[in-house]
């Protein structure tokens, strides 16, 4: 399908030549911030929102891998046990993150450094969750890969630490049960609002599909490998027929990046919300409808679908970078982030 991450020393020359149309339309460049970190996949973490005493166990915890961010370990935690250290449920589970006992002694750990594995220790607790969650976002990605389940990373990683991998590898997806789905949606939601400073759309605050409902075929392909793609997908495709309108996801400011040009042609526009907040890439538009530095609102028409650049077919390329890092930086799933807004890719 969409070959987004591909730099190939074959499109040298095409990224020459497409380069020179992008500046046609948009003419001048506004570099991203290539420094920009990649620690907190969510967007900017909270941290005012999380207790003073759990508060850099949770920010260390939300480094251990890309997947699982502070923002997502912070809501859990909240969900789980209400940050009680105490905490115990009438299932058995015990602790700030509610482990079952069983669970815990595969998966805790002395992050406390007190000679002790103590659930009851927060940090413990803490640190041996992020382990877990990381590692249940690797099982998912791999069964992705080999499609044995399929869905959003982030939705079923939290089934899985929720309901058991067994469920969702039996359910091929996120299982059906009422108490985990409902889990997944309160998780989204409060990592995407309580604990984050995500300032999305800076032009009113809005988010919006990037297509028009019923005019598009979602091919949920985030973080595929394969020897389409130089490291991994790092957007998601939206299948349409070429010519459909692409309208920006938030509000902000319009951007060429012609660097990009090979893979994503040349009428690549990059909507920006702030200097360290979200940016949004669209890619292998057959036009743009934007021009360099336009201030746009969120649901307004930026280019029209299309197959330019590294493609095989007429589509949107859609990615999320929540801190305006550069190519394979801080991508995000763009349909869990669509779904933390609370829209329906």
């Amino acid at each position: 399908m969409d070959q987004g991450g591909t730099r190939s020393v074959v499109y040298i020359a095409a990224a020459v030549a497409t380069a020179l149309l992008a500046l046609v339309m948009l003419p001048a460049v506004l570099v991203a911030d290539r420094n920009a970190a990649a620690a907190d996949l969510t967007g900017e973490v909270n941290s005012d929102a999380i207790p003073a005493e759990f508060r850099d166990s949770v920010l260390k915890a939300g480094q251990r891998c890309k997947e699982i961010s502070a923002s997502v370990l912070a809501a859990q935690i909240d969900s789980e046990s209400g940050w009680n250290p105490r905490a115990t449920s009438p299932a058995g589970a015990q602790g700030i993150s509610q482990f079952m006992p069983g669970t815990w002694n595969t998966w805790g750990k002395d992050y406390s450094r007190d000679g002790r594995v103590d659930v009851f220790d927060p940090h413990d607790s803490i640190g041996s969750q992020a382990d877990l969650m990381c590692a249940l976002a690797r099982q998912v990605r791999d069964k992705i890969q080999l499609r044995v389940i399929s869905g959003e990373p982030l939705e079923l990683t939290l089934a899985a630490y929720n309901a058991g991998m067994g469920n969702v590898t039996a359910a091929k997806g996120v299982p059906p049960f009422p108490e985990t789905t409902a889990y997944i949606r309160k998780i989204l939601d409060a990592s995407a609002t309580k604990y984050s400073l995500d300032a999305i759309g800076d032009v009113g605050g809005a988010v919006r599909l990037p297509l028009a409902p019923g005019r598009y075929t979602n091919q949920h392909n985030f973080g595929r490998s394969g020897s389409m793609w130089a490291r991994h997908h790092t957007g998601n495709d939206f299948s349409a027929p070429c010519g459909t309108p692409v309208r920006a996801v938030t509000g902000g400011v319009a951007t060429a990046d012609p660097s990009q040009a090979a893979w994503a042609g040349p009428h690549f526009v990059k909507i920006l919300t702030g200097q360290r907040s979200t940016a949004t890439w669209y890619a292998h538009m057959g036009r743009a409808a934007v021009t360099n530095g336009q201030r746009v609102q969120a649901g307004e028409v930026i280019g029209y679908v299309g197959s330019l650049g590294n493609s095989s077919g007429c589509h949107l390329h859609l990615e999320v970078h929540p801190k305006n890092g550069g190519y394979a930086q801080d991508e995000v799933d763009p349909n869990a982030w669509l779904r933390q807004k609370g829209l329906r890719p």
